[in-house]
């Protein structure tokens, strides 16, 4: 809850910041999302490494590794039950995807035909697991 302090008029001038609300004292998000923050966490560039030797985006264009593995991450999270669920959650989120790790918009097409590639997914998972 905000508290509201008073201000009182002085004649002197008001020292930097006085009267002044900060974003955070307003509610306003003022740094990452805690998704962004929660992937920070990640060896993203032990993943890239994987993904490399692997050859996990030989054939992407558009859509990375990096990219599905956020989704799934993101769906996993969100306790998301389908690929549908999955891209009406991330359209609802529209403005702040970018903010969130991803490159662009998720289609449910995409991310199946992505999904299909199993191989590299499970690669991909014992070399970072262990």
């Amino acid at each position: 809850m905000l508290r509201r302090e008073r201000f009182e008029i002085d004649a002197a001038p008001p020292a930097v910041g006085v009267g002044v609300w900060t974003e955070q004292q307003c509610g306003m998000n003022a740094g990452r999302t805690v998704f962004a923050q929660l992937i920070g966490h990640l060896p993203h560039k032990e993943f890239q490494k994987c993904v490399t030797r692997y050859g996990g985006d030989r054939y992407a264009k558009d859509f990375s590794c990096w990219d599905q593995y956020l989704a799934m991450a993101f769906a996993q999270l969100t306790y998301r039950e389908s690929l549908r669920d999955i891209e009406a959650c991330l359209k609802a989120v529209g403005g702040k995807i970018y903010h969130m790790g991803f490159r662009g918009g998720v289609a449910r097409s995409t991310l199946a035909d992505a999904n299909e590639t199993t191989l590299v997914q499970d690669s991909l998972f014992f070399e970072l697991s262990g």
